[in-house]
């Protein structure tokens, strides 16, 4: 069984090499040749806008300058969040937006790997043993649409992490109408109580990362997290793969 196993990996990865050579790796936005799989190629990685520290220890919004290592920003001070972390590696602009509405709205997959790639690169602020939870659509959106973009970044996420992905710990239970366009306090009436766990008792001390595509004032992700901490999550994150950067949350 070791000997086929290992065949098999050394096949897959040879299938891959000539893959490569026939069809090389290309930039994730333009589908310009580039190096490897999960990259930009130069020219858009000069409109790609990264987000780093300094940033609000709770909800990721980056200051303009530092502010100390436990910064809080203004909106988590006035209103905690439930989540305990939350970060995206970019600003949802550019490249990026183009990008994630692609994967969003014309299912093309490929537009995952280089957000999944960037995403991978702060799993080290994570718990260890941290489960994977896409935030999950509404069966009757499901259904229509066929799709979930959460899904596919956490299953990019999940191959880079080694994390495992949980697609049943979390359910929506109404199918809430679209956040586009809606206020901050429009978009928490919105989705107030639309989640529920699957299964709270297996929930008790486990570390939950939600994933989504973008993060705009912060309300459907602090929904979903308050849904696991009252099932007993010890810990609640959240990794998107960009942010609205206009206001903190």
């Amino acid at each position: 069984m070791h000997f086929f196993k290992e065949t098999l990996r050394r096949a897959q990865s040879l299938g891959a090499g000539v893959l490569d050579i026939v069809l090389p790796p290309r930039c994730g936005h333009c589908r310009t040749p580039v190096s490897e799989p999960g990259l930009y190629c130069p020219s858009c990685w000069r409109d790609v806008q990264f987000l780093s520290a300094p940033w609000c220890t709770l909800c990721g919004f980056p200051f303009a300058v530092g502010a100390g290592e436990d910064a809080v920003c203004a909106g988590c001070m006035a209103a905690p969040p439930s989540y305990d972390w939350a970060r995206a590696p970019f600003a949802y602009a550019g490249p990026v937006r183009a990008d994630i509405l692609r994967l969003k709205h014309g299912r093309r997959l490929e537009a995952a790997v280089p957000l999944g790639r960037a995403m991978a690169m702060l799993i080290h602020e994570v718990p260890p043993g941290a489960v994977l939870v896409p935030v999950p659509l509404h069966r009757s959106r499901l259904a229509s649409r066929r799709f979930n973009q959460s899904f596919t970044l956490a299953v990019q996420l999940s191959k880079r992490s080694g994390l495992r992905v949980g697609t049943d710990m979390l359910h929506r239970r109404r199918d809430t109408p679209s956040q586009a366009g809606l206020g901050r306090k429009a978009r928490a009436r919105n989705v107030a109580g639309a989640f529920a766990v699957t299964d709270p008792a297996s929930l008790q001390g486990q570390a939950v990362l939600l994933v989504d595509d973008v993060m705009t004032t912060g309300a459907t992700l602090n929904s979903a997290a308050l849904a696991f901490k009252k099932s007993g999550s010890k810990w609640v994150g959240d990794l998107s793969a960009a942010r609205s950067i206009g206001k903190s949350r």
